[in-house]
């Protein structure tokens, strides 16, 4: 199987960004990719807010209270959006039988950190989310494999 490079933008966004498809039905996706992509979006978003806003050693103020909490409340509606969005990813025989058993489980595993999320300390909510990236990236390179045959997709250990 041939693939083309990317190479570096040889034009202005605006010309090269009119050239795109973007023609939405619905307003947050169907399908299998649009709802996966979203959902991870919604995760790393998640994840960042909690490396930026939740304060990195506690002094128990109330202000430092109140910041967590609204941290918090941003979080939890990320990972509610996310979880969303999944819901709509279409699973169907399209996809192994693995496949279909890591796109499960990530949704029950999604579910499980809106649960549990707030009973997590500031670096376990950090770690964790961290993880869901991971692994929803993780089931993309598997796809990559699975679905269009790149045998050598990676999903990289950096965010």
């Amino acid at each position: 199987m041939a693939t083309a490079s990317v190479s570096k933008s040889t034009g202005k966004f605006a010309d090269l960004n009119i050239k795109l498809l973007y023609a939405p039905k619905t307003s947050e996706g169907k399908g299998f990719l649009p709802p996966f992509l979203r959902a991870l979006t919604h995760v790393t978003y998640a994840l960042g807010i909690s490396e930026d806003e939740l304060p990195k050693i506690k002094n128990g103020s109330a202000t430092e209270d109140k910041k967590i909490k609204e941290t918090m409340a941003k979080v939890k509606d990320e990972l509610t959006a996310a979880y969303s969005h999944f819901e709509k990813v279409e699973v169907t025989d399209a996809f192994s039988s693995e496949a279909q058993t890591q796109l499960i489980t990530y949704k029950k595993v999604l579910n499980a950190a809106m649960a549990e999320f707030e009973d997590w300390d500031r670096d376990t909510k950090i770690t964790n989310l961290t993880s869901l990236v991971h692994k929803l990236v993780g089931i993309s390179a598997m796809l990559d494999r699975e679905l269009i045959g790149l045998r050598d997709s990676d999903p990289g250990s950096n965010l």
